[in-house]
């Protein structure tokens, strides 16, 4: 329990378990150090949170590099959020998890392509064949003269273990936004590890005489695959 001290006792700091505190709103006092009277005990649902949260903030930690570019200020949160909803249902710690995350929630792929889009992927041995189909053009919403835009590729393969992961990334070929569409076939050589691996999909636009540019609102990054 505090108690009150001298008005001139100008003591500040701890010696053994009391704690001398010059308080404006409580006015100088003692009291017992901190956790120095009754222990604290973590609870056993407590102490398994906290390594699981340990665990997803590990694996959590390269893939968000990766993206941190791509994403709005939730991304960190929302991912592992994610994967601690798997933990915690008992299911080990991997992408699959984040199947048709979305990295930018302020400018989601589902509205940079409005008309919707086939994809699939296969792994064979150590590459990674990607086909893409879209059936409208990427939505353009600004007046920025655009020449035309490339289908852009993320395949990102964590190691749980080591609490890093791999990173490939391919672009399409230019196609201008008025040009017939066709489908889009890409092979991507996978790092040497068995693990599986989330495709990351969004469009690169070019600007007419300058070549690609960098806009947050036609990137539409969001994870399409994962196997």
């Amino acid at each position: 329990m505090a108690k009150n001290t001298s008005a001139i006792f100008k003591f500040k700091g701890t010696i053994d378990d009391l704690t001398f505190v010059d308080s404006k709103r409580y006015k100088p006092h003692v009291r017992a150090r901190k956790n120095s009277k009754t222990p604290f005990v973590m609870p056993v649902a407590l102490a398994e949170s906290k390594n699981r949260l340990q665990a997803c903030n590990q694996y959590a930690k390269p893939i968000f590099q990766f993206l941190r570019k791509e994403a709005d200020g939730s991304l960190w949160s929302r991912i592992v959020s994610q994967l601690f909803k798997e933990l915690k249902a008992g299911r080990p710690l991997g992408v699959q998890c984040l199947k048709n995350f979305e990295c930018n929630l302020q400018h989601p792929l589902s509205e940079v392509l409005a008309g919707g889009y086939e994809i699939s992927a296969t792994r064979e041995q150590s590459d990674l064949r990607i086909r893409a189909l879209l059936h409208m053009p990427p939505e353009v919403k600004d007046q920025i003269p655009r020449a035309g835009y490339q289908l852009r590729f993320i395949i990102i393969t964590p190691e749980v273990v080591a609490g890093t992961a791999y990173k490939r990334e391919v672009l399409s070929d230019l196609t201008s936004y008025d040009a017939d569409l066709k489908a889009v076939e890409l092979t991507v050589e996978l790092p040497p590890v068995e693990e599986p691996c989330m495709l990351v999909m969004g469009i690169v636009p070019h600007q007419q005489d300058e070549g690609p540019i960098r806009l947050m609102s036609d990137s539409g990054m969001k994870v399409v695959w994962v196997g």
